[in-house]
């Protein structure tokens, strides 16, 4: 009876250690998928976000616009629908065309965010001088939480190239 007892101690102890793996496999596959973001000359990434960098075509003297995408990346993650998203814009040979002038944001009416919380679009509009390439760079201040923790952060935007005709 007691080597039965001992292997049943067993079996509950090796369903412990099982479970305890799964549970851990899967809280790092959630980790795992934030670090699965590629960085390149249109998509910055952060800790549980990332921001695709969208540019159309532009004519000078016309309105263009630059579109940064902010979506949250993880489980439990979400792009915070409260916080005041700000981008601040900087580059030479554009109006801006902001409300605030060089400050984009979802108080002023450029930010779109998307019904399921996880995605917001930003519009940095401008309207450029002249043909040739324009830069547009700045600093972007947002939010993506959980709903128990919320660090906002400032993400720097490199610059961005716009080919203007």
């Amino acid at each position: 009876m007691r080597h039965g007892t001992k292997t049943t101690k067993l079996t509950f102890g090796a369903l412990a250690m099982a479970a305890a793996t799964v549970f851990a496999i899967g809280s790092t596959s959630s980790d795992a998928r934030a670090d699965d973001c590629k960085a390149s000359a249109t998509k910055l990434c952060g800790d549980h976000y990332s921001i695709d960098i969208q540019t159309g075509s532009c004519s000078a003297g016309s309105e263009c616009a630059v579109t940064l995408t902010l979506t949250a990346i993880g489980d439990g993650y979400h792009v915070n629908k409260d916080f005041n998203h700000k981008f601040t814009a900087d580059g030479g040979g554009v109006t801006f065309l902001g409300k605030d002038g060089k400050v984009f944001s979802k108080n002023g009416g450029d930010m779109a965010l998307n019904g399921d919380g996880h995605s917001a679009k930003l519009t940095v509009r401008f309207k450029p001088a002249a043909k040739g390439n324009v830069s547009i760079s700045g600093s972007y201040r947002l939010a993506v939480c959980t709903d128990n923790a919320c660090s906002p952060t400032t993400q720097a935007v490199p610059a961005i190239s716009v080919a203007v005709k």
